[in-house]
């Protein structure tokens, strides 16, 4: 993770937990909430995912779970967010790439889709809901590629 997106979690994640300190606070809960309004992360639904494979569109998907137990997108790569700068490395930068995991919030997608912004992927979203969104669009369930 470069040191530039690290800066940005860190105050990311300090200005969580003051928030959540200060009274009548919302319950804005860790970076990864912070970080789901930047409007520089791009989003896509189960639903269009659906449609593009549907329309034979070329899709890499990361799943970004440290630890897999359970479903994964059929063919997707097991890239967790301290990975990406590595695996990245090999892949075009006009790829379209779609990463999922199954927190709550989203939060190890959304690590994984900036760090890929960071190194200069415009073609990168977060799959909103994560495998449960997949999953509940049609998207095909099976093995991890490699």
């Amino acid at each position: 993770m470069s040191k530039r997106l690290r800066f940005v979690w860190m105050a990311a994640l300090l200005l969580a937990t003051i928030a959540a300190a200060l009274p009548g606070a919302t319950g804005i809960s860790g970076a990864a909430s912070a970080a789901a309004t930047d409007p520089a992360t791009k989003w896509m639904t189960g639903a269009q995912v659906r449609k593009k494979q549907l329309r034979k569109s070329k899709i890499t998907f990361l799943d970004t779970r440290s630890s897999i137990d359970g479903d994964v997108i059929d063919g997707a790569y097991n890239v967790t967010p301290d990975l990406v700068s590595a695996w990245a490395a090999r892949v075009p930068k006009s790829t379209l790439i779609v990463a999922y995991c199954t927190c709550e919030d989203d939060g190890l997608a959304i690590q994984a889709v900036q760090a890929l912004q960071q190194l200069g992927f415009t073609n990168a979203f977060v799959l909103k809901g994560g495998l449960e969104g997949a999953r509940t669009a049609g998207v095909p369930m099976g093995r991890l590629a490699g």
